[in-house]
């Protein structure tokens, strides 16, 4: 979050997609909270929003569970 808080722009935007902690254990990234989302990006952002979401892969028949976040730099 630093290093990106770096890069930024005051107001610009920074978009977020990860494993929910709502997916089951197995393969993929590790999942995360939307506590985590927001503590990590505490410093330096504010969150617009952190949308609960579904994604089709081609791995496997059912969609994965993930955040959608929508933040920006202070």
């Amino acid at each position: 979050a630093e290093s990106l808080r770096h890069v930024l722009k005051p107001g610009g935007f920074l978009y977020v997609v990860c494993f929910s902690e709502k997916e089951p254990p197995g393969w993929g990234p590790r999942r995360v909270t939307q506590v985590e989302i927001r503590d990590t990006f505490e410093k330096g952002f504010q969150v617009h929003s952190i949308r609960d979401e579904e994604y089709l892969t081609n791995l496997r028949p059912e969609p994965v569970r993930a955040w959608l976040s929508a933040l920006s730099r202070r």
